[in-house]
């Protein structure tokens, strides 16, 4: 179930000190979210699907949606619904986004001020304002788009939440075609924990 709140989102790249070691970070990118072989279980002789496989279905399903049913990408999510076991893409816009952090600021700000005028610290760090964009997926334009249940025999550990991140950033063109403002775009993805955990920006190979 997602939880209405916002973050504050500081875009970010993959350094480097030269143009080379970019190049050799690009090519192990692209090397780590190509779309794997079926992988096989050893109890039995037929292929069955990875959690990657599942999960690039998943968003080609979403962007085939995306195409019929245009939105103008500003923050894109691979959302794991925790409770249901279930996961779906969430798309928001740039004026959705804007909407939603000032209500969401008013909200924050009073709890905020009680805690400073009660002199809690601790407390008062709880309800930091957002000077960014939404990341309540809940209050995202296109919310729950390609909504599949994940099949029992998917493991849900960290390498589910990497192959989640793999799977956006290996069709990360794609998405960005979706888009007004490509330069402005953020990618996001749930954690073992957390709906949102992984926040990244395009990854480009300039130095």
């Amino acid at each position: 179930t997602m939880r209405g709140w916002s973050t504050a989102v500081a875009p970010f790249a993959f350094s480097c000190s030269t143009h080379a070691s970019t190049s050799t970070q690009l090519q192990t990118l692209a090397a780590a979210t190509a779309v794997p072989a079926l992988s096989r279980s050893p109890n039995t002789t037929t292929a069955m699907p990875s959690a990657r496989v599942f999960l690039d279905s998943v968003l080609e399903s979403a962007l085939t949606s995306l195409t019929s049913s245009p939105v103008d990408v500003f923050t894109f999510a691979f959302y794991h619904d925790h409770e249901s076991k279930a996961v779906s893409i969430c798309i928001d816009t740039a004026e959705s986004s804007d909407r939603h952090v000032p209500s969401s600021n008013k909200w924050t700000m009073k709890y905020f001020f009680e805690h400073i005028a009660s002199g809690s610290l601790d407390e008062a760090r709880l309800f930091r304002a957002n000077s960014g964009r939404s990341l309540s997926l809940g209050d995202f334009a296109a919310v729950n788009v390609a909504r599949t249940d994940i099949p029992s025999r998917i493991r849900l550990g960290e390498a589910f939440y990497i192959e989640m991140a793999r799977s956006v950033i290996a069709r990360q063109q794609d998405i960005l075609r979706h888009s007004s403002t490509p330069e402005m775009v953020v990618f996001c993805c749930s954690g073992p924990d957390e709906e949102i955990d992984l926040v990244w920006t395009p990854f480009t190979d300039e130095a």
